[in-house]
């Protein structure tokens, strides 16, 4: 079901102040776990300072990955938005 209209107002679903509510608490609850027990994101003894080659490359590879994929995801956000305006546009070209 999507909102209805009541007296020239969209009014909400009732469920969706719930969701945003359970979003919330999750959140608070991720965030206070990870400020009570800090010692579960911390890296491994192993892996923070290996020297070892094929450890060190991996730790490469994760970073390049983590820093690309926000690249991509705007990337990919700019391309839908240009198609989206072309098609718009060749839309208004061809009814008017």
């Amino acid at each position: 079901m999507g909102p209805r209209m009541q007296e020239d107002h969209i009014v909400a679903e009732e469920g969706s102040a719930s969701r945003c509510c359970r979003f919330g608490l999750s959140a608070l609850a991720i965030v206070a776990s990870i400020i009570v027990f800090p010692d579960l994101i911390e890296a491994c003894p192993r892996c923070y300072g290996s020297t070892d080659l094929q450890v060190v490359k991996a730790y490469y590879a994760s970073a390049f990955l983590l820093s690309g994929l926000p690249l991509a995801i705007v990337g990919a956000g700019v391309v839908v938005f240009l198609r989206y305006r072309k098609r718009q546009k060749s839309l208004d070209d061809s009814s008017g």
